[in-house]
């Protein structure tokens, strides 16, 4: 347990500010759905053209994070705005690939000539309407990811010595370090897998040769490591594996890390046999403990101030 001093919520305040977020929240999901719907026609339309014995493993790899997104945002609508985590995993991969489709768009106004014989270099209507979904797509991503992560708080535990209450959090214990290290992984690695096979679709042999070989590669996964965590934590102050564990980075007060802490905690994943430090007794990695951050476990704040309401 870690003891510590918090703040005092203002519940007036914390209502007011819950009805305006549902409201959001209700016009963030309807146009989720609309772009989805959206996604849908297009990838069915695709299926009917190449039939099912086409289908591929790139085919998967690029529709089932949309199949994700439409799942999370059925199971967000039904559980009344509540239940997040599948659809914050989803806007976490949308938000980190979201350089590179800008650097495909970019490739084909710009730089067709560098484009592979026979690929799509023809820039119609369609070409700038797709480029307009894309746009409105990923800033609602942006603005949905942002509120939803605001909303969830470190969860305490209140402790009465000698008539004073004092608030108490526990780090998060070393099975749920792992997933978030797992699923953090597995989306670094579809970056790295979207850059690589980017290149080879839509540019020539000479551009796309330069990421086949082992050195590179190995370079790619380190950049695109300390690209996610510095994208994801310093800015959105969360990641895929976090939103899929509903936990939050917090300093030793319980407040949100700093920008330093947060960057010094991507640069000391880069520390040989870091991983393994997650084995202490502590269950803390050298990136917390040498940053002075912890991982705990969340709650919603309308949850949270319901129960000191109460």
């Amino acid at each position: 347990m870690i003891r510590t001093q918090v703040q005092s919520i203002n519940i007036i305040s914390t209502l007011k500010l819950t009805k305006k977020n549902k409201d959001l929240k209700t016009t963030v999901s309807v146009l989720l759905v609309l772009l989805f719907v959206n996604n849908l026609y297009y990838f069915i339309k695709s299926f009917f053209q190449v039939g099912i014995l086409a289908l591929n493993y790139r085919s998967i790899i690029s529709y089932l994070p949309m199949f994700i997104g439409i799942t999370g945002v059925i199971i967000f609508i039904t559980s009344q705005y509540k239940k997040s985590s599948l659809l914050r995993i989803y806007f976490c991969y949308v938000i980190a690939l979201s350089p590179i489709t800008c650097w495909y768009y970019f490739k084909l106004f710009f730089i067709t000539t560098e484009m592979r014989p026979g690929s799509f270099t023809q820039i119609d209507v369609f070409t700038y309407i797709y480029f307009i979904i894309f746009l409105i797509h990923i800033t609602t991503v942006i603005v949905a990811l942002n509120l939803l992560t605001k909303e969830r708080q470190v969860k305490l535990a209140f402790t009465n010595i000698s008539g004073e209450s004092i608030a108490e959090f526990n780090p998060t214990i070393i099975g749920i370090r792992f997933a978030n290290r797992l699923i953090d992984l597995l989306i670094i690695l579809l970056l790295v897998y979207n850059f690589i096979a980017f290149n080879t679709d839509y540019f020539t042999s000479e551009i796309s040769r330069q990421f086949t070989n082992p050195i590179t590669l190995t370079l790619l996964e380190l950049v695109a490591l300390i690209y996610y965590y510095l994208f994801m934590e310093v800015i959105f102050k969360t990641t895929a594996g976090k939103c899929a564990t509903n936990t939050i980075i917090v300093n030793s007060s319980a407040n949100k890390a700093s920008i330093p802490q947060l960057i010094g905690r991507t640069f000391c994943r880069l520390i040989p046999f870091e991983p393994f430090s997650f084995l202490s007794s502590s269950s803390r990695g050298w990136h917390d403990s040498i940053t002075d951050t912890y991982v705990v476990d969340s709650v919603l704040q309308e949850e949270k101030m319901y129960k000191n309401y109460k």
